[in-house]
């Protein structure tokens, strides 16, 4: 959020922050913060790595980038994005802001792959799988 009296960006205190610490190259432990009003925020995060959920389906370790070009050209699922190539420029752009969106586009797309896979072992019955399906109808 921007704070005009600072004119500065920071983290909005009303809202939690992400905290993300890695535990080794492929791993990592995600947590959420505390706010100013923890009432608002009564439950605990419950955050998905897509890339570890996809490599427990298929045991493989592949950048976003990759996975999008395998479910759409080898698994015929022509609805995956692909993801653009683009080198960062470090400023806010309309150009950085479409990669970003495209991004997001993606790794959604990824998450309903992962979904549909995950429909074909009958694990539906699962708390967490019901968090993913509300996840992947609100697009």
């Amino acid at each position: 959020m921007f704070w005009k009296k600072y004119q500065q960006w920071g983290p909005n205190p009303y809202r939690p922050d992400i905290f993300i610490k890695a535990k080794d190259a492929r791993t990592s432990f995600m947590n959420r913060g505390k706010t100013k009003k923890p009432k608002q925020w009564p439950r605990a995060a419950r955050l998905l790595d897509i890339g570890t959920l996809l490599f427990s389906l298929y045991d493989e370790h592949r950048s976003v980038k990759t996975w999008c070009q395998y479910f759409h050209h080898e698994r015929g699922y022509l609805w995956v994005h692909e993801k653009l190539d683009h080198e960062p420029s470090g400023h806010v752009t309309l150009e950085e802001l479409q990669y970003c969106r495209r991004d997001v586009l993606c790794t959604q797309d990824l998450l309903n792959c992962a979904k549909i896979d995950l429909d074909l072992y009958g694990f539906t019955d699962l708390p967490i799988f019901h968090q993913i399906r509300l996840t992947v109808q609100h697009p």
